[in-house]
Order: structure tokens, then sequence, then C-alpha cells
């Protein structure tokens, strides 16, 4: 009888941990690249590391395909997230700086793109981006990200009142299995802290 107790309780323990993981796992699987006709007035393009004023693979990925759908005139605006994390704002630019001298580098103009240099996480990226569609006046956006991202940074941008569409770079330099796997578990984990906590 004890065993048959133990082996329920390790079932319950299997099931209850199958859920936990899968509720997320289907959002953010589901993602997909958006169609060719689609446009929004903006892209919020998310923040990623940057290192000695130079950007991350992980950021240029998302960052060149901004300027993709730009210069195809698929958005009209483009707004850069992220602001210092761990560096000195006396010698260090910004996510969100760094991309923008690249941006104007591939010939986009400096009235097209809008910054955020406050936020250091997908939350806070979603809320400075909000603030500057305010400011401009623009109804809608399509949130740029790795496809894996975008699940959980589409809920929060919705459930700040934006009008969104989630629109994965095809870019990504997560194309290796364990990078896919690695990027996937966290997601599975941050999507519940949002869930729960709402951080």
């Amino acid at each position: 009888m004890a065993m048959l107790a133990w082996i329920k309780r390790l079932l319950a323990l299997a099931i209850l941990s199958l859920l936990i993981v899968s509720a997320p796992l289907w959002r953010i699987l589901a993602v997909n690249p958006i169609s060719p006709q689609t446009h929004a007035q903006a892209a919020i393009v998310l923040g990623a590391a940057t290192s000695q004023n130079q950007m991350s693979n992980a950021l240029k990925a998302r960052v060149d395909y901004a300027i993709e759908l730009y210069q195809k005139k698929r958005v009209d605006q483009l707004i850069f997230t992220g602001g210092y994390r761990d560096k000195n704002p006396a010698k260090d630019l910004s996510e969100a700086a760094v991309a923008k001298a690249y941006a104007l580098s591939k010939g986009i103009p400096a009235s097209a793109i809008t910054l955020d240099e406050v936020s250091t996480t997908t939350l806070e990226n979603i809320r400075e981006a909000k603030k500057r569609m305010v400011d401009l006046n623009l109804k809608n956006a399509l949130v740029i990200s790795d496809e894996w991202h975008l699940a959980r940074a589409v809920q929060m941008a919705k459930d700040e009142g934006l009008q969104v569409v989630g629109a994965p770079t095809p870019y990504s330099v997560y194309q290796s299995t364990s990078k896919k796997i690695g990027f996937v578990w966290r997601e599975v984990k941050t999507t519940w802290a949002y869930w729960v906590a709402g951080i």
C-alpha cells in the first residue's frame, strides 16, 4: 500500500509538472512570421546585450529586421528600447543608442527613430515604448524580437493596452537545438514569473 501511495504521488507530481511546462509552452511555440501584407505605424525593437558600444548578434538580428521592414515601408517609425543594464552611462551608450547608431549608418533617417534608454527588462521595454507611442500618437506596432521571446512580450504589450503583432526576426542567432531549448526553457520560467508576480 505504501508503494502504491508513493507511485500515485509521483504520478501526480509528473502530471502537475507537465501542466506547468505545457501551459506557456504552446503559446511560445505558436508564434509565426508576419504576413507580407502586414503594416504598422511603429516597430518596437526589444533590447538585447551590447558590449563596448557594439551590438550583440542577438540585438543586431532584431535591428536588421526592423531596418528591413522600414525600408520596405512596412513600418513608419522605429522604437529602439534598452537602457544601460550594468554599464556606465558616463562612458557607455545605452542599448537603444547603439541600435540607433547602427540604423543611421544603414540610411535610416533620425526622424524615423525614437529611443527608450531607460528600460532593462522586457516589461520595461514595453512600458517605455508605450510612452513613446503615446507621445507620437502611434496607434499600433509590431514587436520585434526572437521567435520564442514574443509570446510573453506580446502578452505584456496587450496587457498594457497596446495594439501589437509579434514579428519574429528571421535572422535569430538561436539556431542550434541546444540554444533553442535553452531559450524556450527560460521563457517558460519567465512567463510564469509574469503570470504569477507580474514581473
